[in-house]
């Protein structure tokens, strides 16, 4: 799970020289950028982050940090179709008099999200907030999100088109089989034929590894 967080920070008096940022203890950093290029940083082993620069942030100035961090929860690759409880806290920053923003969550079609409850958070409607997803939400402090996370059952949606060629001594069936295939990949398909047609049947297309009657 890859997770990207937008940080503005805004001193109100006083110039800022160096603050922390405290990923969540599941979280891995993995990248950390400023806009100003006076802005440099450390990671501590208790895994805090130190933000430092070197002409400080004064009042009406600002700078926006980009930090993408990752987590892996305990049974995720072997997702399946029962939920997976996900949860989420904020980022912890030194010093701020107050912290106000927006959480949405972007998924692929496979998996099926829901949240499983939260505080501090109100639901947003994600196709008009800064940053877009299924789902979203305002914050204005601290908050906690619980989300239940599982793989969509796949659906197939076939089309077969089929001709005849008359031979000297035989008929030749001979068609297209068509499939779309939804949400999660699948290793294998069967078809139904009569038993008199099964073994004559053959399939020519560079995505099919083995055919077994």
């Amino acid at each position: 799970i890859a997770l990207t967080r937008t940080v503005r920070l805004f001193p109100r008096e006083g110039r800022l020289f160096s603050t922390r940022l405290t990923p969540p203890a599941e979280e891995e950093t993995l990248t950390l950028s400023a806009e100003r290029d006076d802005f440099s940083w450390r990671r501590r082993e208790d895994g805090s982050l130190v933000l430092r620069w070197d002409r400080g942030i004064g009042a009406g100035e600002s700078d926006t940090l980009s930090l993408t961090t990752r987590r892996t929860p305990e049974g995720w690759y072997g997702l399946g179709s029962d939920p997976v409880s996900l949860d989420f806290s904020p980022l912890a920053i030194e010093g701020p008099g107050s912290v106000s923003g927006y959480l949405a969550v972007a998924a692929d079609d496979s998996l099926r999200i829901e949240s499983a409850g939260s505080t501090g958070l109100e639901p947003r409607d994600a196709r008009t907030t800064p940053v877009t997803g299924a789902l979203a939400w305002y914050r204005l402090d601290d908050y906690s999100l619980s989300l239940a996370v599982n793989r969509r059952p796949s659906e197939i949606e076939g089309a077969v088109t089929a001709y005849v060629l008359p031979r000297v001594n035989s008929l030749e069936v001979a068609g297209q089989l068509d499939l779309d295939i939804l949400f999660s990949a699948i290793g294998d398909v069967e078809i139904a034929l009569d038993d008199g047609f099964a073994p004559l049947l053959r399939f020519d297309s560079p995505l099919i590894a083995e055919q077994t009657l």
